[in-house]
């Protein structure tokens, strides 16, 4: 899917989906650039779910081990060099279109983050293995406190997207 996006986006596609003018009475054309970009990110949400896959296969997501790390870690440099030569031939990646470039950078970061994410996890619950009996069994599992207070980590996301938009001016 994600090639025969990225060949609608060679063959004339992406230069009907960035021209300027905007019919705006027409839902699709006003709208061409979510629309169309939706395969791309689907093609990314596809790619995500083939790795996750491979994670589970190795340890699970939920109990990770080093080998799930480090698998993690090589799938996101494997992504990061493919999007690397990919750039060579179908140019800068793009979150307007969602074309093959920007999908695998996407990829090579969330391939990153979860291997991160698993690391401090390990470490918390090696650490936890150290401490007494009462902690141990609360566990450290990054997941479930992250889960457990969603809203609070929400409202600091959006907090930090706002401060970070406030501080740097990107319109000149």
């Amino acid at each position: 899917m994600g090639l025969m996006y990225q060949t609608a986006l060679n063959f004339g596609l992406e230069t009907w989906i960035m021209r300027d003018d905007r019919d705006s009475w027409n839902i699709f054309d006003a709208n061409r650039e979510g629309i169309c970009s939706l395969f791309g990110y689907i093609f990314e949400y596809g790619l995500t779910l083939i790795i996750i896959k491979f994670v589970a296969i190795v340890d699970g997501i939920f109990d990770p081990s080093y080998k799930s790390v480090t698998l993690c870690m090589m799938a996101g440099a494997f992504t990061y060099f493919g999007q690397l030569l990919i750039m060579e031939i179908f140019g800068e990646p793009s979150r307007r279109i969602a074309n093959i470039p920007y999908v695998l950078a996407m990829v090579s970061m969330k391939c990153a983050v979860l291997g991160f994410f698993q690391l401090i996890q390990i470490q918390g619950v090696l650490r936890s293995n150290n401490k007494n009996d009462t902690f141990n069994s609360k566990g450290l599992n990054l997941l479930e406190s992250i889960s457990g207070n969603c809203l609070l980590f929400f409202l600091i996301a959006n907090l930090a997207t706002g401060f970070v938009n406030s501080v740097i001016h990107t319109h000149s």
